[in-house]
């Protein structure tokens, strides 16, 4: 018990700082996060930067309305179609080719047309459709990267994003205030409901990505050495933190104290919770669904003009 008590391993201590120096190296951290211009339209005065969007459209007589809305969703599309256009993992191909590259084109051309028409209607039934087989390929998606064993950050990324855009679709169409026979109030008992869904999945997959992301954290004890004549010498200096997921790029950072105990298993799950406690990206994945599910009705009952009153 000597050596224990001589040498109390401080693994909270310890493993904070493991954290502070991994932050000068971004490849070791979870790219994951939510794309900021999903973010730009879940704030309850998001409705500004649609009136932002119809100052650019012209003079048409529901720019501010339809057009804008419109202009919103193919900009959110775009957002999670370049995310998923970044992965050529073909385990869930699917969803990369229906979704990032002919599914978001078709809603492209098909939404520009609808507000060229000033067709409100067709555009609510587009947008319908779109978020049923967007809903059908987060649910495969999803499936690949709990069951069948296909977890990677950029799959992850992909999920997060796409369900985040699921539910502004939902918003956008409850804006539109659909042909469905649902009165704003029963958009937000829907998608609350939605959310919660979505929340589940959400803490099922972070469990298995916080077990992916372990396996592929590597902590090895790092050394300099000196020659003098025939003699060489070697002196521990830290430990190096490696992220192996990326098998082509090395991906590493040195992190110098010559006590720690590089290849404590508890001392590795302490640094990898940091992670996932501290780093915003991944740690406030949750809160950004839970903000919308706070805020959904001034998301749906907000409007673009101060004038405009919910009828």
């Amino acid at each position: 018990m000597g050596s224990e008590t001589s040498h109390e391993v401080d693994i909270s201590a310890i493993s904070l700082q493991w954290y502070e120096t991994s932050l000068q190296q971004p490849c070791l951290l979870p790219d994951v996060g939510v794309d900021e211009s999903l973010l730009m339209y879940s704030t309850t005065d998001s409705a500004a930067d649609l009136q932002a969007f119809s100052n650019n459209l012209g003079s048409a007589g529901n720019a501010s309305g339809l057009g804008a809305l419109t202009m919103v969703i193919m900009e959110l599309i775009v957002s999670v179609t370049n995310i998923t256009n970044q992965t050529n993992n073909g385990s869930y191909g699917m969803f990369r080719s229906d979704f990032g590259k002919e599914e978001a084109p078709s809603v492209h051309g098909t939404a520009a047309y609808e507000y060229a028409r000033n067709d409100e209607q067709s555009l609510e039934e587009e947008l319908k459709r779109f978020e049923k087989e967007l809903s059908c390929h987060l649910t495969i998606l999803r499936n690949f990267l709990l069951f069948d064993g296909q977890m990677s950050s950029c799959a992850f990324k992909i999920w997060v994003n796409g369900a985040y855009l699921h539910v502004h679709v939902l918003i956008r169409e409850a804006r539109l205030k659909t042909h469905t026979g649902k009165t704003k109030t029963q958009f937000v008992q829907f998608i609350s409901a939605l959310i919660d869904l979505h929340l589940q999945d959400l803490d099922l997959l972070l469990g298995k990505y916080k077990t992916y992301k372990s396996g592929l954290t590597e902590v090895n004890g790092f050394d300099r050495c000196s020659e003098a004549g025939a003699t060489v010498t070697c002196v521990k200096v830290g430990c190096t933190i490696v992220n192996n997921e990326n098998k082509d790029v090395y991906c590493g950072v040195n992190h110098q104290s010559p006590t720690d105990p590089c290849d404590r298993s508890d001392l590795k799950e302490a640094f990898i919770n940091r992670i996932f406690s501290l780093y915003s990206p991944v740690s406030s994945l949750k809160s950004h669904f839970i903000n919308m599910k706070n805020n959904l009705r001034a998301l749906i009952f907000q409007q673009p003009h101060p004038s405009q009153t919910e009828t």
